[in-house]
């Protein structure tokens, strides 16, 4: 199998650093040392760690932190992707994230929902989406497409 490219998904603004950023970490380093190419929307924002994310407050760090710069940039990876995974399994909603499941939906992208029993199981995710408990079976799962 030629090894895809995999865009990860999932609430941002309103959640601390480590609750945004820790297990995308996590997802990419397991998916690119089994060849992925991983797309990451919280790479270089690392200045951030320690504090809770509020898009509002970092708009003069950067491009990278500028609202109609992330929507480009973050709806372009799901474009590039073959494969979006999607982490419902956080204490936020993102209204963001519901829109990356309509463009991937739209774009018929392969979709992987991160969702367990206090998650978000709106039927537009949950009937778009090969659904899984966590990151084990959602790795299981692509390395296996």
């Amino acid at each position: 199998m030629n090894r895809e490219t995999v865009y990860l998904a999932g609430p941002i603004d309103g959640l601390h650093y480590d609750q945004a950023a820790g297990w995308r970490q996590d997802a990419q380093d397991r998916l690119e040392e089994l060849g992925f190419k991983v797309y990451n929307p919280m790479s270089g924002k690392e200045c951030l760690a320690g504090k809770v994310i509020k898009a509002s407050e970092y708009k003069d760090k950067g491009v990278i932190f500028r609202k109609d710069a992330i929507v480009k940039m973050d709806l372009s990876r799901i474009r590039w992707s073959d494969i979006v995974l999607i982490n419902f399994n956080t204490p936020t909603l993102s209204g963001g994230t519901l829109v990356e499941v309509g463009f991937a939906t739209a774009l018929n992208k392969i979709i992987i929902a991160i969702i367990n029993d206090t998650s978000y199981t709106h039927a537009f995710v949950t009937e778009n989406a090969i659904v899984v408990n966590d990151l084990e079976e959602a790795i299981e799962i692509i390395t296996t497409l």
